[in-house]
């Protein structure tokens, strides 16, 4: 049936383009969402996972309050633990938010400590040097254009308490994305600049990344004394990535509504355009019952056709949503961390938009089983008082004829072929 339904498509193409467009739109819409998602949260881990690549072993405050402790704690954790031996280097992590004054511009803006061990630097320099001074700043190029300075530049940082302190953009570093702060620029300073401001946490590179669970067990006890806690920096990765895909949840399931309202609009016009095309068929489909078609077959032959649009507009409307989906994340500015997409999860959304094809054309396909063979003989009858009327216009009225000799020869073919296996 599949042969005579291609048949039948390709001599009426026409006739389905409307199931064709709405299954398009629905698997645009899930796919689209699908890219959506994996994404954005590529890109959230990108941007939350860049920073902690290089450490290995990260003392935490966790739930205790930084501002109650001291500004050696972490430091002290370290000391208890006497791992000294098997670590690398260490790196205070400070951030602090301020206002910064450019020449062109002003926002808000987090800054960040820069370790000055080489081996935690997360990103390198585009041009300039590292802060080595409480007033030298490096900054991103995004960053550096927006506020209207380069290197050897002034920027006046403004912080919380009135207190203003101008800096020296002293390198732009090579930093391609946005950190997701929910400021305006991000701005790296060497850890003097933070003067006697309690630690958040403490970076630890170890000599050897075989030692990072046992040393971190050694932590974790001598942390414990304090109310602080060790994690390992895959750990935290896995944590910060979890709690920054939470922000996009909401998102996506708004666009996950749409896609559904989408689909079902869509199922709602493929039942509607099949009961017109049955109803439009009527004097094919008794014709193919009078020669000896089953309800089977005519059944076959509907939900194939539907089967064939369905696929060819899920892979239409698959290639325009993932598109879609990766442009408008792009221009938007959150697709640095690449095109992604759970492989599972979009092979799913299109098998949906197939199945939910076929079921609707399924539910309407039993008006056609109930064309009776009787109403064949008024269609003929009504086809052979036209075809009258046309020849003594000098025109002949072959087309149907032969779209029905066409369907006759391919369902006698097919009943035979199935005649034969049996």
């Amino acid at each position: 049936m599949i042969r005579v339904a291609w048949a039948q498509i390709r001599h009426s193409p026409s006739r389905l383009l409307a199931v064709l467009l709405a299954v398009v739109l629905s698997a645009a819409m899930l796919a689209g969402t699908v890219v959506f998602q994996g994404t954005s949260t590529a890109s959230m881990a990108t941007v939350t996972a860049a920073p902690l690549q290089p450490v290995d072993v990260i003392i935490d405050p966790g739930d205790a309050d930084v501002k109650s402790l001291k500004p050696s704690w972490a430091e002290d954790v370290l000391a208890r633990a006497r791992v000294n031996g098997k670590v690398k280097a260490t790196a205070p992590y400070y951030a602090a938010t301020v206002t910064a004054y450019g020449a062109d511009a002003r926002g808000t803006a987090n800054v960040y400590s820069v370790a000055r061990d080489p081996s935690l630097r997360w990103f390198g320099l585009e041009s300039g040097n590292w802060p080595k001074s409480a007033d030298q700043i490096v900054i991103s190029q995004d960053t550096a254009g927006k506020l209207g300075v380069r290197v050897g530049g002034t920027v006046t940082l403004k912080s919380s308490d009135g207190t203003k302190h101008m800096v020296t953009v002293s390198g732009v570093n090579d930093v391609r994305f946005k950190p997701m702060t929910g400021t305006d620029y991000a701005i790296y300073a060497d850890q003097s600049y933070f003067g006697d401001m309690t630690p958040g946490e403490l970076f630890v590179k170890l000599n050897d990344p075989s030692d990072i669970d046992p040393v971190t067990q050694r932590l974790m006890a001598a942390a414990g004394a304090d109310g602080v806690m060790a994690v390992t920096g895959a750990e935290m990765i896995r944590q910060a990535s979890a709690m920054m895909a939470g922000g996009s949840t909401q998102l996506t399931v708004i666009m996950a509504v749409f896609a559904v309202i989408a689909l079902l609009c869509a199922m709602m016009v493929i039942s509607s355009t099949y009961r017109t095309l049955i109803a439009q068929r009527t004097r094919d489909i008794a014709m193919l019952r009078l020669i000896g078609a089953r309800r089977a077959n005519i059944r076959s032959l509907v939900l194939s056709e539907a089967l064939i649009t369905a696929v060819a507009g899920t892979l239409i409307g698959a290639l325009i949503g993932m598109g879609g989906g990766y442009a408008a994340m792009t221009a938007i500015g959150q697709a640095f961390g690449g095109f992604a997409a759970n492989p599972l999860l979009l092979a799913g959304t299109l098998l949906l938009t197939v199945a939910a094809t076929v079921l609707t054309a399924w539910t309407t396909v039993r008006h056609a089983t109930r064309i009776p063979p009787i109403q064949a003989l008024d269609g003929a009858a009504q086809y052979e008082d036209g075809n009258d009327d046309m020849k003594e216009n000098g025109r002949t009225h072959g087309g149907a004829d032969e779209k029905l000799d066409a369907l006759a020869s391919g369902l006698e073919s097919a009943m035979y072929r199935k005649d034969v296996k049996r």
